[in-house]
């Protein structure tokens, strides 16, 4: 079996040679390296059509829409049943679309499979860390309930089909929509790694900035409070709305949301307030504690307490000591919990959520 491989990419010109040639070691399993460019001002698009020596490249040009988009027209694009993804800076081990095009055959229950990675630096040479991500459907879904991202956007392979029916990727979900379609995914489907490393992800300073970090983290917290409303049985808070939404309650993407969706989007806006030196309102940051203590904030226990941290500061420099002791007291647990998954996401799911220290 043939699958096509969806590739976006906006100036990527340096490494995405290295990412079709590492492709090309499974040609037998390559149907087409279906290539968005994404409004690129270098030489990306050009580099890619070059290397069309088999017929198998495919290079689209188009403004400069976003991932998402660029993700979501791909999908369109391919015309095989299984559709494996990959990043214009990384690289794919031989044997991969091979492994997983037969695990998904073998295993039709099975709607998305991941693989474990290596990580390279950006000259390629290896880095020490190795993916250990869970390989069932059933510890796949506990971890991505408790808010943590265990399937490698780059390595996976899905069946089209299937992800369009789910509505494919979601821009209210801007740096996590990957995230937000693995939950999706679980709750009425199956989602699962390979135990076998078939990708090696390049890390480099472009992936670093600030201001992606936290719209990154804030999509996370908003898919997974929007996966848990859905499992509740209620409605998607964020159906239907097109675009990332503002750090801000009062963004119309949170009309009639629950408090806690509301709540979320005022602790950032108070944590991109910390980011740039400016004045955070009391109220902001007194909600924190709380969100933290259902494994929002950002993904791990680091990340939360790099955000309190900063919290705890901003609280004793205000004097407000209620939330000082608030936000010290969670610090304290963090430190302490080693929650299980299965543990976290039932303490998300069942949360009586209420806010203290309200001003």
């Amino acid at each position: 079996m043939q699958v096509d491989v969806i590739m976006p990419v906006r100036n990527g010109a340096t490494w995405i040679a290295e990412a079709i040639r590492s492709l090309q070691h499974d040609s037998s399993a390559v149907g087409r390296i279906i290539v968005i460019d994404d409004g690129s001002t270098d030489d990306s698009a050009a580099i890619a059509g070059g290397m069309n020596e088999n017929n198998k490249v495919f290079v689209v040009r188009r403004p400069p829409l976003g991932l998402v988009a660029a993700l979501n027209y791909g999908l369109r694009l391919a015309t095989t049943p299984f559709v494996a993804r990959m990043d214009a800076d990384d690289l794919s081990l031989p044997g991969r679309l091979e492994a997983q095009a037969r695990f998904l055959t073998d295993n039709p229950g099975v709607d998305v499979v991941g693989t474990q990675m290596t990580y390279i630096d950006a000259r390629g040479l290896p880095l020490a860390n190795q993916t250990s991500y869970p390989d069932t459907s059933q510890s796949v879904a506990n971890a991505l309930f408790a808010g943590r991202c265990v399937v490698s956007h780059p390595s996976v392979m899905m069946r089209r089909d299937t992800i369009l029916a789910f509505d494919g990727y979601r821009s209210a979900f801007q740096a996590s929509e990957d995230y937000d379609l693995w939950l999706r995914v679980a709750e009425r489907g199956r989602i699962t790694n390979l135990p076998e490393t078939y990708l090696r992800y390049r890390l480099h300073d472009a992936q670093t900035g600030e201001s992606n970090k936290l719209r990154q983290s804030f999509s996370r917290d908003l898919a997974l409070l929007c996966s848990v409303e859905r499992r509740k049985g209620n409605g998607d808070p964020l159906a239907g709305y097109s675009h990332a939404p503002d750090y801000d309650p009062a963004d119309p993407a949170f009309n009639g949301a629950p408090a806690i969706v509301q709540d979320l989007a005022r602790a950032y806006r108070a944590i991109n307030a910390m980011r740039a030196g400016a004045a955070i309102k009391t109220k902001d940051v007194s909600i924190m504690p709380q969100l933290a203590s259902f494994g929002l904030l950002g993904e791990g226990r680091r990340s939360r307490a790099r955000i309190l941290k900063r919290a705890f500061r901003c609280a004793v420099a205000t004097r407000d000591w209620p939330s000082t002791l608030s936000t010290m007291g969670c610090l304290l647990r963090l430190r302490a919990s080693r929650a299980p998954d299965g543990i976290m996401a039932a303490r998300l799911m069942n949360a009586d959520y209420s806010v203290h220290h309200r001003r």
